[in-house]
């Protein structure tokens, strides 16, 4: 049993909701049923129907990159991994994190695991997602949804997904050792915190030590408006009647969890189901993405026999997908010949003579040393389009990521007389990104890409390395040029 409305500071209910969520570690372990595991096509049963849920808007999450925001000891992030997806997921509890790292090291997946409250996930992370997933039995730990939208807002990139099924606010409001479906606490938050002392925990036997926590009520209308307010678009709102845990002693075993006895499903829903979006378009409408009717598998050397002429690579391979409003794109850009091109709005970049001086650095970067102003993005794939994430800002320096998470790297530095740089088609007419910079100027590019090694697939559309660019303005006395490479192909590269 609850009690309500509990007048308790956010840092006061946290720090005792953290003791308990560190308690219930070795409990989760052993009661979760990791042996299923062992099993490498195993899935969880909460992944399996969410990945079909989000199908309604995303063709899987394979090669997406995914957050995954209160992972506790991972088991659905392990799953997300299994489905293909590169993914880093993050909580509060340390203890958590450890098990949750065991998990995943003892079947070989490769997962980023971050420390942090949600409430700071964006900047203790300090990275951007296709997919920011939210696993059952999660915000009711939070008190301030607007601060949560937020950060969720924050993690996605131009065009990304936010997915959460969670417990319905209805079925909270319920008393869960009742003999039928009665009310018993508050369904409309006020702020207050209501707080149990329980010394078991959902799944496991044993006991916690510090058996005192406490949750928020949230109403549906609020979860909405949250990320109405942090400027998401919803694209699905569904209840469903079944839950992966015993909520009541009165549920009972069905396919996929828990449910009210048959008579009652109809009566009042156990889950919601939000999947919303960021937007991708200029609020100022300069930009509507181009969209391709024909989608042409990419071409690669080791994978095809025929190279595409020059003219059909200018027809299957157009340059930008989506674009951001601020300094942030999140684009599919067009590939030929290797190169991934950046440069001034009148498509001359890409016309220099044969014999033009190019100046390399690394494996990611060229330039034309007569041809101030752009640049090209080195790749694996021959022909095809690449994933590209460009982040521009006037700050002195970038934001701060995980470097490890990315093979290869190149800071090197670029002059832009026009005041001009733009991600544009390699070949022919075709739609450019918004202006990059903001003035005429020196600037430093980071470059960073990985899955430059994985190879191609004949029935893939997008090439699977994908490519981060960050862009600022150069400081005075700028330094030299810094080069890590670490995939083969990038050695490749810098040897030819």
């Amino acid at each position: 049993m609850a009690e309500n409305d509990v007048d308790i500071s956010w840092d006061e209910a946290r720090e005792a909701n953290l003791k308990n969520w560190n308690d219930r570690v070795d409990i989760h372990v052993s009661g979760y049923g990791l042996a299923a595991y062992d099993d490498p096509e195993y899935i969880s049963d909460v992944v399996r129907d969410d990945l079909e849920s989000l199908s309604i808007v995303r063709d899987g999450v394979h090669g997406l990159d995914v957050c995954h925001l209160q992972c506790h000891i991972g088991t659905d992030t392990l799953s997300l991994a299994r489905a293909g997806a590169r993914v880093t997921g993050l909580d509060f509890s340390p203890a958590a994190l450890e098990a949750a790292e065991r998990l995943a090291t003892e079947h070989g997946e490769r997962i980023r695991w971050v420390q942090s409250d949600v409430m700071d996930a964006a900047a203790a992370i300090g990275d951007d997602f296709d997919l920011v997933y939210t696993s059952i039995g999660a915000i009711c730990w939070l008190q301030d949804l607007d601060a949560w939208a937020a950060q969720v807002e924050q993690l996605l990139r131009p065009g990304g997904t936010f997915f959460i099924r969670d417990g319905h606010p209805a079925l909270y409001s319920l008393d869960e050792t009742a003999s039928d479906l009665r009310i018993r606490y508050r369904y409309f938050p006020n702020g207050d915190a209501q707080t149990w002392n329980d010394s078991g925990t959902y799944s496991g036997d044993g006991v916690v030590a510090h058996p005192r926590t406490y949750e928020w009520p949230h109403s549906i209308s609020e979860i909405v408006n949250a990320l109405i307010g942090a400027g998401l678009t919803l694209q699905l709102l569904d209840e469903g009647k079944t839950l992966p845990w015993q909520f009541s002693p009165r549920m009972e075993p069905t396919e996929g969890g828990w449910a009210w006895p048959e008579s009652e499903r109809d009566n009042v829903p156990c889950t919601f189901t939000i999947i919303a979006r960021k937007n991708d378009r200029l609020s100022s409408g300069e930009w509507i993405a181009f969209e391709q009717e024909d989608e042409t598998p990419l071409y690669d050397e080791a994978l095809h026999a025929e190279e595409p002429t020059m003219s059909e690579q200018a027809d299957l391979y157009p340059a930008i997908r989506s674009l951001d409003a601020s300094g942030s794109c999140a684009i599919e850009m067009g590939v030929s010949y290797h190169f991934a091109c950046f440069g001034v709005t009148d498509d001359e970049y890409m016309s220099a003579d044969e014999d033009a001086v190019r100046h390399r650095v690394g494996s990611l970067f060229e330039a034309y040393l007569d041809k101030p102003g752009g640049f090209m993005l080195l790749t694996a794939v021959h022909t095809g389009r690449v994933r590209v994430t460009i982040h521009s800002t006037t700050e002195p320096a970038p934001g701060e990521i995980n470097l490890d998470d990315w093979q290869d790297m190149v800071i090197t530095t670029i002059d832009v007389p026009s005041g001009e740089l733009v991600a544009q088609p390699c070949f022919g007419d075709g739609e450019t990104t918004t202006n990059l910079v903001g003035a005429v100027g020196r600037y430093r590019i980071r470059i960073l890409g990985r899955d430059r090694d994985v190879p191609g697939d004949d029935l893939e559309i997008v090439a699977p390395e994908s490519y981060r660019i960050d862009i600022w303005p150069a400081p005075e006395g700028v330094g030299a040029d810094s080069v890590r490479t670490t995939s083969v192909v990038g050695r490749e590269i810098e040897a030819s």
